[in-house]
């Protein structure tokens, strides 16, 4: 493999898919539906490559290839964060990374876990423009501008990382939880870092709570208004 580490993103958009080694196959599914450079591929995920046609899991595997040889930073700011931080991982080492940063995971925009373009654009118009709140979402309010394919999407990605819509205050509680066990355990030997990290925690999950909480207040006061949600209103 080519080592492309000194790549910078500006120099991938003005590299032709051709210049890359690339099967004929994958180069053609790529031009077909416009993809001309490689800086195109990088701000993709893996489902809106999924969706190109003739485009699979092989292809999939060759293009990361390639982006894992590009193993510089400035490159991997501009892909969706969990195939950034995750490129090259086996599926035990993906599962270990999202334990281990599930704060980071709930703080991220849809985009960054993987969720297609098109879906992202209408979660934000109704303002889930973070994985924590898509978790809050009931399927009923989601169901009112996703598709029934749009909502699988959305299923599959969120159950790879052990999430799924609905979450209540215990399950975010658990998850959190979970993560602060597993860095005390991690660092047992610092008990001043550990205590730094658990009232960072501790910080995160209390602003997170507080929202929930926000929430639960005005859907119970439009409730007995007879009223109706619209979800989270800013």
């Amino acid at each position: 493999m080519k080592d492309y580490s000194n790549l910078k993103f500006k120099d991938l958009e003005n590299m032709p898919i051709g210049n890359f080694k690339l099967s004929a196959r994958t180069r053609n599914s790529l031009e077909r539906v416009g993809i001309e450079n490689f800086a195109q591929v990088i701000t993709l995920s893996e489902r809106d490559l999924m969706k190109i046609r003739n485009l699979g899991q092989e292809s999939i595997k060759e293009l990361d290839e390639v982006i894992e040889s590009m193993n510089n930073k400035e490159i991997r700011r501009n892909m969706p964060k969990v195939k950034a931080y995750t490129i090259g991982m086996s599926d035990a080492e993906k599962e270990e990374y999202i334990k281990r940063n599930i704060d980071k995971v709930l703080d991220m925009k849809p985009r960054d876990i993987g969720i297609s373009e098109e879906v992202c654009k209408k979660l934000e118009r109704s303002a889930v423009n973070s994985v924590f709140k898509l978790v809050l979402c009931n399927d009923i309010k989601l169901s009112r501008f996703l598709s029934e394919e749009q909502l699988k999407e959305v299923s599959t990605i969120l159950s790879k990382l052990n999430l799924h819509t609905e979450m209540t205050k215990s399950e975010i509680d658990d998850l959190n939880s979970a993560y602060v066990m597993f860095k005390f355990s991690e660092n047992n030997t610092n008990k001043e870092s550990i205590l730094k990290s658990l009232k960072a925690e501790k910080e995160v999950l209390e602003e997170k709570l507080k929202y929930v909480d926000q929430e639960i207040k005005r859907l119970e006061k439009q409730f007995l208004k007879g009223g109706t949600s619209n979800g989270p209103q800013k």
